[in-house]
Order: C-alpha cells, then structure tokens, then sequence
C-alpha cells in the first residue's frame, strides 16, 4: 500500500510579511461551490422578500371619503360591517366595510379635532368619540332604534349615504338620527372657557365602563350613565 502526502510550498500558505493579507485558496469551479446551500438559501429569503414586495395590499376604497385627514378609526366589537372613523375637521362619519359605502356624516360631530373613537361592548351599535374642544359624546350606528343598512337606490340599486344635519358641536340639542346620545364633559371644563383636551379613549371589554387621556395628564374613569367621570388618576 503506498501513502502519498500532499505537500505545498510554504509561501502558498503563509504571509510574506505582516502587512500582507492572509493567502485564501477558492475553487473556481461552479459546480463544487463551498457555499452552495448558504447561497440557495439567501436566493430563496430575497425571492420571497420580492413576492411580498411586489404583492398588492390595496383591497379596495370606501368611496365618499373626509374631507380632513382622517385621525381616529374604530371597528365594532360585535359586527365587522360598522366602521366609524374621525378627520381632523371634527366630522365622524359611520361606514358600512362590506358594501364599502358612507352611511352616514356627522358633519360638526365636534368643534376640533377627533382624537378618538370606540365601540362599547354591547349589542346595541353605541360608541363614543372624544375632541380636543374637551367634549365626549355617545352616539348609534342604528338610527332611531334601525339596523345599519344604507339606503337603496331605485335607479342603480346602489347603496346612498345618509347625512345626519348637526348644526354644532356647543348646541347639544342639535341632533342627528344617530345621536348624540350623551355628552360628557370634565367638571372644571362646565365653568371655565378653557377645556383640557381628550388625546384617546377606550372602553372596557366586559363591564359598562370607558376611560379617557387629558392634556392635564391625567385618566379618567367614566360611566355612561353619569355626565362626570367616576374616578380621576393624575
């Protein structure tokens, strides 16, 4: 049995200096490539980044849009086809998502900007929306007591937008078919010109119970049967 050894020239494998950079050896044949499944593999990660990449997330349009920027959105809890949204020009304008048509406008809903929007979690379609001008209102995607479905053109069987006429956000008795239900204000804001504003809102997923975010910085807990909050955390 014969033995042979592979010998190479020392100055293939070692620096002629310290400057010099360390030698390297490559295979320059394609096919037997060092790397090869690390390389399949980045080929497939960039092959799958440009699907999604080049994928087209655009679903669709709700036609009859704000005028404004849009600033707060909320989706029911308990149907997926309301949808309420807020613009900056303080209207509120409810949305029916399966026919992708306007339902309804508040138009004057509040007096600045609609900083946030929720459902309760009932089935009755309230929800509750917050202005900077300090003020919290209780509205209804039913109008008058009805299921929220738009009207119906004879014509071209299309959905029509409703528009409820609210004349103002000071005037509380101006309302619309869908409210408002309720006002809420905070108690130093009822005997001052200066109202701090309301930044968010949520509401409580089990029991009756929604809270708020001031420009005070403070929270507060409110009920809905009662026009001052229960509780204040500065």
């Amino acid at each position: 049995m014969k033995v042979k050894a592979l010998a190479r020239p020392q100055s293939t494998t070692s620096r002629s200096s310290l400057h010099d950079l360390r030698p390297t050896h490559k295979n320059l044949n394609p096919q037997s490539h060092p790397q090869a499944r690390a390389r399949e593999y980045t080929r497939a990660v960039t092959a799958a980044k440009l699907d999604r990449m080049f994928a087209s997330p655009f679903v669709g349009e709700l036609k009859g849009g704000h005028v404004d920027a849009v600033s707060s959105l909320a989706i029911c809890r308990t149907n997926l086809c309301p949808v309420v949204t807020g613009a900056v020009d303080g209207t509120v304008r409810i949305w029916d998502l399966q026919n992708r048509r306007m339902v309804a406008s508040l138009d004057g809903a509040h007096s600045r900007n609609v900083s946030g929007i929720v459902f309760g979690n009932g089935i009755d379609g309230q929800f509750y929306s917050c202005g900077e001008e300090g003020i919290i209102k209780a509205w209804s995607i039913y109008p008058k007591g009805q299921y929220i479905t738009a009207d119906v053109d004879d014509e071209d069987k299309k959905p029509r937008a409703r528009k409820g006429n609210l004349k103002s956000s000071q005037d509380d008795d101006a309302e619309s078919p869908h409210g408002p239900l309720n006002v809420y204000r905070l108690p130093s804001a009822r005997n001052s010109s200066f109202a701090n504003a309301f930044h968010s809102i949520d509401h409580h997923w089990s029991e009756s119970q929604f809270a708020t975010a001031s420009s005070d910085a403070a929270v507060h807990l409110w009920d809905p049967e009662r026009s001052t909050p229960i509780t204040s955390f500065n």
